[in-house]
């Protein structure tokens, strides 16, 4: 990412609504602690409140992503995206407390990225109950094939107190945009074709 001045006001210009750093297409894996709090105070640095700023907390302990989502909200990020642990297998009550303790540690909202390819992902039912344990769990970010039924039974559960987001670039937009998605979320090369696809769609004009 170039971390210039102008760089979020080429976000708003292209029909970003915010911005999250470091994520998965950014490798945040490969970087160390320090490293990754360098990426995201640069970053909202350069942001310079533009656009909202969503941190990327991740880590496979809740300890330590709760004190990383904690220093990220006093860096100054607007959201803390926390992805749900996939080092070994973890049962629907332990995923719920891992990301109950990252939301009890801060104040701003909460993103769960439910990411794991080829593994199960967060029922619509714990999702619900996270959010009814701690209300500023409040966006679910889904990765995987076929998420309509899945859309349909979280809104079912929550109405608008959780915005879904669909994170695999755009692949099912179209699909899901009538179901109640507030958000696309893909790479920063797709956001201009991608924003003027979802408002002509949101707009009925598929």
């Amino acid at each position: 990412m170039q971390t210039s001045a102008g760089s979020s006001d080429l976000f708003g210009e292209r029909g970003a609504a915010a911005m999250c750093i470091p994520a998965y297409g950014s490798e945040f894996y490969k970087l160390s602690e320090s490293e990754r709090d360098q990426v995201i105070e640069v970053a909202i640095e350069a942001n310079a409140g533009r656009v909202p700023f969503i941190a990327q907390a991740n880590h496979g302990s809740a300890l330590v992503a709760a004190a990383n989502a904690r220093r990220y909200e006093r860096m100054g990020a607007d959201v803390v995206s926390i992805a749900v642990p996939r080092l070994f297998g973890l049962t629907d009550p332990d995923v719920r407390r891992y990301h109950g303790r990252v939301a009890d540690s801060i104040s701003v909202p909460m993103l769960v990225q439910d990411f794991n390819p080829g593994g199960p992902t967060m029922a619509p039912a714990e999702i619900a109950e996270l959010n009814r344990q701690h209300p500023n769990s409040k966006y679910a970010k889904l990765e995987e094939p076929l998420m309509v039924d899945k859309v349909i039974a979280i809104r079912d559960r929550v109405g608008d107190r959780v915005g879904v987001l669909e994170g695999w670039g755009g692949m099912y937009m179209l699909e899901l945009i009538p179901y109640g998605i507030c958000v696309v979320m893909p790479g920063v090369p797709l956001l201009e074709p991608l924003d003027h696809a979802f408002q002509l769609a949101r707009a009925g004009k598929v």
